[in-house]
């Protein structure tokens, strides 16, 4: 169970850490190829200027906010099971 509290909030920290830094993701379909990958999943930041020509996803701000609390609770109870005495 511990463990799984461990893995738990590092990766809800790391993923709200990520939606706190991009503004926008535009997603490009049609390509079938897995060498034009970077070219299907490009981001955008804070560069309103250029007018996508995908699916534009934005991200709210509070999400980044949420995940990153979520995770945070999941590692100071992590720290708080503390180790059984069973070794």
């Amino acid at each position: 169970m511990r463990i799984a509290l461990l893995a738990l909030g590092l990766l809800c920290c790391l993923i709200g850490g990520e939606i706190l830094l991009v503004d926008k993701v535009v997603l490009h379909g049609g390509s079938s190829s897995v060498d034009e990958f970077s070219d299907e999943f490009a981001v955008n930041e804070n560069d309103d200027s250029a007018a996508p020509s995908g699916r534009v996803i934005d991200l709210p701000d509070s999400g980044g906010y949420v995940l990153v609390a979520v995770g945070v609770a999941c590692l100071v109870f992590h720290v708080a099971m503390g180790r059984s005495k069973e070794r």
